[in-house]
């Protein structure tokens, strides 16, 4: 279980937590499909403290109104336990307690079917209620305070749809599903001019160890001091089988450790590690594509490149954030030879200095033999449109499965036979280190890195070299570019 560090609340704080609670119970009903319909809403003592109170009792009294401390909150829970109630409770709470002329209020999901699950409820929650039902309009897509104005709507997964909405209050839901953080960016950004704003994002944990949730939590989370955070969940080291984390996890009262148990019973162990434990799967066993002792190995070859015999250059990377890396390659008696190139200091703006890079690619193809230099056009497009400025010419090469699947098979092969000399080049050699197995069905294996966001692995210079390796390899002794089938120019 992970959660914000808990506090003192102060008095008025308390006062308006629980004021706040004592308007759940005695307007807004519980709207499942169980025996609770109907019921009035009373938060258990496990949501009111470790979700009501954190959220509501949070603050400060300035300039005569309480202000919450907290103005994003991410609530983490098993499946079934109420984290869509919970969370729509908490909205009409607000939408009625602190009433705003023209109010915005959102339900945003993966799917507006999603989204509208949560509409649903509250539509429900209002029409139980004699008070609410006069109040609030039940509309196509929303619902209305006949009023104020305000309007509880649906919108859909899209950052163009709520970047014109400053939002009072928004539910985010099932965020393990968001492709990105775009749209979360989008609803907290328009929020920061409104006095008690409140971004609710509700989720269980996602099927692997990436994306957009993963990397805000493992990351993130801790710097946003105006977030609350409640996963209740398994931790990493305890084991899913055990009976003191289920009665732990056992936390509603309409949960109990037989449900789990069945549960565990009937799931397989990624689904019950998911469902169940809220806990993230655990990555599939990454296979290194190369042996650490093979480069080792390599790397006591030193062999100097010579410039005055063919070769060829490849580069790969982006002109921000990744290694930008420019790696050359030769055959000598044998063995196979690089000279490296690399750029991973950007500068102030972020970016690499792309004059610099070209004034080495420009010495370069002005060798003897004017290597051919293959460029990744679908993240190079601006650099190689530099190069034909310079009057180098630049020849794209999609980093597609047909290419590079062979490409990297060249490059492995060499590093694992000990043909490659990388003495001289050691971060071709910690890159290579890097590179974990992807494998493709028609082609075979490719490299990937380990990691994601700011944990990510570079491979980029591992990349690059096999690039070169391929383009020498597919055309020697004098190639005709215009008419090869892998290479083309930009």
């Amino acid at each position: 279980m992970r959660r914000t560090r808990k506090q003192r609340y102060s008095a008025a704080g308390l006062e308006q937590a629980n004021l706040y609670q004592f308007f759940c119970s005695a307007h807004l009903h519980h709207v499942g499909n169980d025996d609770y319909y109907g019921l009035p809403l009373d938060i258990e003592p496990w949501q009111r403290d470790d979700i009501w109170r954190p959220i509501f009792a949070s603050g400060a009294v300035r300039h005569g109104k309480f202000r919450r401390k907290f103005r994003r909150a991410l609530i983490g829970l098993p499946r079934d336990y109420g984290k869509s109630i919970i969370a729509c409770a908490m909205l009409m709470t607000i939408a009625n307690m602190e009433p705003i002329h023209n109010g915005q209020y959102g339900l945003i999901a993966s799917s507006e079917e999603q989204a509208g699950n949560l509409l649903t409820k509250i539509k429900t929650m209002a029409a139980l209620d004699p008070d609410l039902n006069a109040l609030w309009e039940p509309l196509k897509g929303s619902l209305k305070n006949r009023e104020t104005g305000a309007e509880i709507k649906v919108f859909p997964y899209s950052e163009a749809a709520v970047q014109s909405w400053h939002f009072n209050v928004v539910i985010a839901d099932e965020l393990h599903v968001w492709r990105d953080d775009r749209v979360w960016n989008a609803i907290i950004s328009g929020q920061k001019s409104i006095p008690n704003a409140l971004a609710i994002a509700i989720t269980t944990a996602g099927d692997e160890q990436k994306g957009f949730l993963w990397e805000w939590l493992e990351e993130d989370i801790e710097h946003d001091k105006a977030c609350y955070l409640y996963w209740l969940g398994a931790d990493e080291n305890e084991k899913p089988n055990s009976k003191a984390l289920w009665k732990r996890l056992a936390k509603p009262s309409w949960i109990t450790i037989e449900d789990i148990a069945d549960q565990y019973a009937a799931l397989k162990p990624a689904a019950f590690e998911r469902y169940v434990l809220n806990r993230f799967p655990a990555k599939k066993a990454e296979i290194m594509a190369i042996k650490t002792s093979k480069i080792n190995l390599c790397k006591k070859t030193t062999i100097r490149f010579d410039f005055s015999q063919p070769f060829a250059i490849a580069v790969d990377g982006a002109v921000s954030g990744d290694t930008m890396a420019a790696v050359c390659y030769q055959e000598q008696d044998g063995k196979d030879v690089f000279k490296e190139y690399i750029w991973d200091d950007p500068g102030e703006d972020g970016f690499y200095n792309i004059m610099e890079v070209g004034d080495v690619l420009e010495r370069l193809y002005a060798m003897p033999f004017k290597p051919p230099i293959g460029v990744d056009p679908a993240r190079m497009n601006v650099f190689a449109d530099y190069m034909k400025r310079l009057g180098v010419e630049v020849f794209a090469l999609k980093q597609q499965p047909s290419i590079m699947c062979p490409a990297c098979a060249f490059f492995k092969h060499s590093v694992e036979t000990g043909k490659a000399a990388l003495g001289s080049t050691p971060v071709l050699a910690d890159h290579a280190g890097n590179c974990i197995e992807e494998e493709n069905k028609a082609y075979g294996m490719r490299f990937t890195s380990s990691g994601s966001g700011r944990t990510k692995k570079k491979i980029d210079a591992a990349i690059a070299a096999s690039m070169a390796m391929y383009i020498y390899k597919n055309a020697e002794p004098r190639p005709d570019y215009a008419h090869s089938q892998f290479v083309f120019e930009v």
